[in-house]
């Protein structure tokens, strides 16, 4: 009855992984970075490390580009039976669009760019709010308010998260008395976590829901 649906939701759910995968190798490549800073200072021969940064940065990219394509993919087959997918393909345009504004204007007009760069953030969680919004919606069709139900706490938790990022910003941003910054950064690693814990959580909802398509 769904199968469009389900085949786009497990292409979404693909590219989330992917999008981990890639996020990985772009930390190990940091991390071989770092390594080789410290080889350089001790006068050590760092040719090998240079060209391991070097590759896990291509692959970091690939995943990436790969992830988004994916994505794109699995949202266009899941409008196909339900509406909110057509929304979520709407806004991930619209982020597109803004992305590549936001990258021309960031040596000519960095302020500008900065709020095309908010644009493309917010679109990203209407993306989100969308593509959950249909998995809530399609399993309250198939009769499954369980799943239903899950996706909502993981559409909450995601909004929560956006909140406090907002006013994480808001304090680095007008406040600059210490007091404040450590406000600014204990809010910081609290919204870290809870980033972590929402992009799993979003994983889980997607899977739940292609399972029960």
């Amino acid at each position: 009855m769904f199968e469009n649906a389900k085949t786009g939701i497990k292409k979404i759910y693909r590219a989330e992984v992917l999008t981990i995968f890639a996020a990985i190798v772009a930390i190990i490549s940091t991390i071989v970075f770092l390594v080789v800073g410290t080889a350089v200072k001790d006068g050590k021969s760092v040719n090998v490390a240079d060209i391991v940064s070097l590759i896990s940065l291509i692959v970091a990219g690939i995943l990436a580009i790969v992830a988004f394509f994916l994505n794109l993919s699995g949202i266009v087959t899941a409008s196909k039976d339900e509406e909110s997918f057509k929304n979520a393909l709407i806004m991930l345009f619209f982020g597109i669009i803004v992305s590549i504004v936001s990258t021309v204007l960031q040596s000519r007009n960095p302020s500008l760019s900065k709020a095309f760069a908010t644009a493309n953030d917010i679109s990203e969680l209407f993306v989100t709010y969308y593509v959950l919004t249909g998995c809530i919606n399609l399993a309250q069709k198939k009769g499954n308010q369980e799943v239903a139900d899950k996706s909502k706490k993981a559409l909450n938790l995601i909004l929560i998260v956006w909140a406090l990022a907002i006013l994480v910003g808001a304090i680095s941003t007008i406040v600059t008395k210490s007091a404040g910054e450590i406000v600014a950064g204990i809010l910081g690693i609290v919204t870290i976590l809870l980033s972590i814990i929402s992009y799993f959580v979003y994983l889980g909802a997607l899977k739940r829901t292609s399972a029960i398509l």
